[in-house]
């Protein structure tokens, strides 16, 4: 995979989120929390930001983040089809987002993992994030979560 087959583009109307769905669903790890077109919908309206990963013609990842105050922003959903991991794909949405943010004053970005999803918390640490914290029952049903910071 070529890095000028790569593009990362903010998604700019509802209509291109409706294939993260099945993005999410094919990425390999068992969600204790997966979307649905109202959350996505509930999401884009509320200024959530939206990057998709294009090969091609093709979606094959995404990420979504919000900019909760002038200095902190969240990330979540970060999402590749399991076929594209471990390619530099997920690195390169990363510091897309790192930049994006950078530019607007974010000095913190975090990220909420859940606790089976083992495999997200190596690939964050990869790139800098830190374990910040543990929280029991975050998803509910016993489900607990992870808590990664990484300043920007």
């Amino acid at each position: 995979m070529q890095d000028d087959e790569i593009k990362i583009k903010v998604v700019e109307s509802i209509q291109e989120i409706k294939i993260f769905l099945k993005i999410q669903k094919g990425d390999g790890f068992k969600h204790s929390y997966y979307l649905t077109q109202a959350r996505l919908r509930e999401l884009f309206e509320n200024r959530e930001v939206f990057l998709k990963v294009v090969f091609g013609q093709k979606i094959i990842g995404f990420v979504s983040f919000k900019y909760e105050t002038k200095t902190r922003a969240r990330l979540q959903f970060l999402s590749i089809l399991s076929k594209y991991q471990r390619t530099g794909v997920g690195k390169r949405l990363l510091e897309r987002i790192v930049n994006i943010t950078k530019k607007r004053g974010v000095q913190l970005l975090y990220f909420i993992s859940e606790e089976k999803a083992e495999g997200m918390g190596i690939f964050l640490e990869k790139f800098g994030f830190q374990k910040a914290g543990f929280h029991k029952n975050r998803f509910g049903d016993n489900k607990h979560a992870t808590f990664f910071n990484l300043k920007v």
